[in-house]
Order: C-alpha cells, then structure tokens, then sequence
C-alpha cells in the first residue's frame, strides 16, 4: 500500500503543537520517510539537529538541551560548536573545575 500524507495526520498534528509550544527557539517537524520527529534549533548556539521517533520524546529532549543552554555562558555555546551530548560533557567537566 502506497503512503498517504492523511496516513500522518496525528504526527503533523503532534509536530505543529511541538512547533507552537517552542517556537521561539525552535523548528519542528514530522519526517514520513524517517518516521521520525526533528527539531532545529533557532538560537545562537550550533546544536545538532534533534529528533525522535515519538513527539513526546522530542519534547524531552527539546527541554533538556534547553536547560543545559541555560548553564552554558554565551561564549561557551557558540565556541563549542555542539549538540545536546557534548553540551552535557561540557556542563559535567564545569561542574567539576
């Protein structure tokens, strides 16, 4: 059986309330070929693009990257050059200076 945009429905859906909940900071979106969640982040710092195969799931991780940008100085964020992983090994080598 061939694929059907309607097939998608809850996932656009999903992904459009993802959307209008960060959208400030970030882009969301249902990829059907992935079966997957994305979202890019719209800030400064360069982090690699998140997904996840469920909505709720992309929203967990949307919050962490978010609470680790939010320890992280300006600075450190733009010069790292990272995404959410190497932001935590950042944050755990500041914790321990």
């Amino acid at each position: 059986m061939a694929w059907d945009i309607r097939d998608d429905h809850d996932q656009y859906l999903a992904a459009r309330q993802l959307q209008m909940a960060h959208r400030s900071r970030w882009l969301v979106m249902w990829g059907p070929g992935s079966r997957a969640f994305f979202a890019f982040y719209r800030g400064r710092a360069h982090i690699t693009p998140l997904s996840a195969p469920t909505d709720q799931e992309l929203h967990r991780r949307i919050l962490h990257t978010e609470r680790i940008l939010a320890t992280v100085s300006p600075v450190e964020s733009i010069a790292a050059s990272t995404d959410a992983t190497e932001l935590s090994q950042l944050m755990t080598t500041r914790a321990g200076r």
